[in-house]
C-alpha cells in the first residue's frame, strides 16, 4: 500500500493522503452505543407509561360499570315505584353484582346481574354488601357506601374510591395509600 491510496473499511472508504486520514463521514462505534442506549431508555419509558394507561383504563372501566348499575337501579326503582336492591355476588363486588326487586308481589329474581369482572381488581377494606334504592330515587341510608366508600386497586398499586350520596350521586376519587402505596 503506497501513501496516497484508498482503503475500504466495512462500508466506508477511506482515504489516506500522505500520512493524515481524511474525516470519516457516519457514525462510530461510541455514536452508534449512545444511540442504542437513548432508544433503549425510551422504549422502557414508553412501555411504562403504556402499562400505567391500560392499569389506569381498568380501573376507570370498573368504576363506570358500578356507577352505571347504581343509576340503572335508581332509574328502575322510580320507574317501577318499588324499592331496588344493588347486592354483591357471594359477599364480593369483584365477583359481581345484581338488582333485585324487593317488591313482595314479584318474584324478587335479580333483573340484571353483571357478572364477575374478567381483569382483575381487588375490592379492600369493610365494604357495605348491598344498596337499596327507595321509589323515590333516594337510597334507604344516608351514607350508601359506608364510611370509607367502595374500595378497589389493581396489582400495581393504584385504586378508586367511589362514594355516594343518599341522592345517588357518585364521586370517584383516585387513591394509593388504601392499596398499600404510600405517596
Amino acid at each position: 500500500m503506497s501513501w496516497g491510496s484508498e482503503v475500504t473499511v466495512g462500508m466506508q472508504r477511506v482515504s489516506i493522503n500522505q500520512g493524515h486520514f481524511q474525516k470519516q463521514a457516519g457514525f462510530g462505534l461510541v455514536e452508534s452505543f449512545i444511540s442504542i442506549i437513548l432508544l433503549a431508555g425510551f422504549l422502557l419509558s414508553a412501555c411504562h407509561l403504556l402499562l400505567n394507561l391500560f392499569s389506569s383504563k381498568l380501573l376507570d372501566e370498573t368504576a363506570s360499570k358500578l356507577i352505571d348499575s347504581f343509576q340503572k337501579a335508581r332509574q328502575l326503582a322510580i320507574e317501577t315505584n318499588t324499592s331496588i336492591q344493588i347486592t354483591a355476588v357471594n359477599n364480593s363486588w369483584g365477583n359481581g353484582w345484581e338488582l333485585i326487586p324487593l317488591d313482595s308481589s314479584t318474584n324478587s329474581s335479580a333483573v340484571y346481574k353483571q357478572e364477575q369482572l374478567a381483569e382483575p381488581v381487588v375490592f379492600v377494606g369493610h365494604q357495605q354488601q348491598s344498596i337499596i334504592f327507595k321509589s323515590n330515587g333516594m337510597t334507604s341510608n344516608l351514607n350508601p357506601l359506608g364510611d370509607s366508600g367502595l374500595i378497589f386497586c389493581n396489582a400495581n398499586g393504584k385504586g378508586r374510591r367511589l362514594t355516594m350520596l343518599a341522592s345517588g350521586r357518585v364521586q370517584v376519587s383516585n387513591i394509593k395509600q388504601e392499596c398499600g402505596v404510600s405517596s
